[in-house]
């Protein structure tokens, strides 16, 4: 909220004007770019207009369901987004509260939120050692998103390389000593994500 640099919509579509001939759509991330509700609708709106692919990356954390002034956003929002990128940190509550400091629950309402729209969302998943990489809990989280219609997961691998930002902030990095997990764990993890969300799958059809 004090660093950056300020852009107007129109200087983010002059930037990506210079670059698109060598990518395929904007990907909007952050930070949490849903801090931004209204410029995010607007700078969508335009993009839009000229049929630019966009994807957004986001935590669903900021999401309310029970707040009609937010959700009317969110209804423009999601009619200009082509994937959703939907950060999945902890399947617990009180684990995800531990590990980000915010509920899960407005996450999980998100996600039915664009279920129940239709939105194409890929999920994202860090498997951190000790805290998310853990069969159980690959297995519940699997379990959980079986019930959606999920156009792609991807597992990644906890590293440490965001810890300098800590420094910067002279805050103390919450997973100090914690081991960064390996490409082979995070394709094991997948394995074990999508076998549990098919195993969903085949007990809807079963009931």
């Amino acid at each position: 909220f004090t660093g950056g640099k300020s852009m107007s919509v129109e200087e983010v579509i002059d930037e990506y004007e210079k670059i698109k001939g060598y990518v395929d759509g904007i990907t909007i991330s952050g930070g949490e770019p849903t801090n931004q509700l209204d410029f995010l609708i607007e700078l969508t709106t335009k993009l839009k207009e000229k049929n630019i692919h966009i994807a957004l990356d986001t935590s669903g954390a900021l999401f309310k369901k029970n707040n009609v002034d937010l959700i009317d956003k969110y209804d423009k929002l999601i009619n200009n987004i082509d994937l959703f990128l939907l950060d999945f940190k902890h399947i617990h509550d009180k684990e995800h509260i531990e590990l980000t400091k915010v509920s899960n629950v407005p996450i999980k309402d998100f996600l039915s939120y664009l279920n129940d729209k239709n939105a194409k969302i890929w999920i994202r998943h860090v498997i951190i050692p000790g805290i998310t990489l853990d069969n159980k809990l690959l297995i519940e989280l699997g379990y959980y998103l079986g019930q959606f219609k999920i156009d792609g997961v991807e597992v990644l691998p906890y590293h440490s390389m965001g810890s300098f930002k800590y420094q910067q902030m002279k805050i103390k990095y919450p997973l100090e000593g914690i081991r960064e997990s390996t490409e082979d764990e995070a394709i094991h993890a997948k394995k074990m994500i999508l076998f549990s969300m098919q195993k969903r799958e085949q007990d809807e059809k079963g009931r």
